[in-house]
């Protein structure tokens, strides 16, 4: 969103996130400074996931970042530089992270594993660039270069914490 006082608005989302019959979480954000010229905003977050099956087990349907790498699932408002780290943008699709798919989590309290199977998203989230100038149907930047065809994706992460005596002294 801009002005013709030169101004921009970085973000300005709303939200609703929470839980239903504790077993059930929800999440649906929208961006309105999202778009790609001919969409105002966006939806970043839209998806359901459930908690049910053993404890530490949660499947996600909808739309929702995928299960990258730590800097990449971090918003830019807690990262150090302006940018993320080149190894991150060169293998992580970052005209749009939010992706839509099912996924699935198994977190304990030392380890991670998390996987996703995903295609483009919903709404304008993304935008083309020079060197990704398709468009899906949705306005957003196809994740196929300049390939028509939806693109589709199978991305994971695991995080482990093999070593860990307190806070300060830990290996992960």
């Amino acid at each position: 969103c801009s002005s013709d006082l030169g101004t921009t608005v970085r973000r300005a989302r709303l939200g609703v996130e929470g839980f239903y019959d504790k077993d059930f979480g929800y999440k649906f954000e929208y961006d309105f400074t999202r778009g790609n010229g001919s969409a105002a905003g966006g939806v970043t977050d839209a998806f359901l996931d459930y908690r049910g099956f053993a404890e530490p087990l949660t499947i996600k349907i909808g739309q929702y970042k995928e299960p990258f790498s730590l800097e990449e699932a971090t918003s830019n408002r807690w990262t150090t530089f302006i940018e993320r780290n080149m190894a991150v943008n060169t293998f992580s699709d970052n005209l749009n992270s939010y992706k839509t798919g099912v996924g699935l989590q198994w977190a304990e309290p030392r380890y991670t594993l998390s996987t996703t199977f995903n295609t483009e998203s919903v709404g304008a989230a993304g935008t083309p660039t020079s060197d990704s100038t398709s468009t899906n149907a949705n306005g957003n930047a196809n994740r196929n270069g300049a390939s028509t065809s939806t693109g589709f994706g199978f991305v994971g992460r695991a995080t482990a914490l093999p070593w860990f005596q307190d806070k300060t002294h830990f290996l992960h």
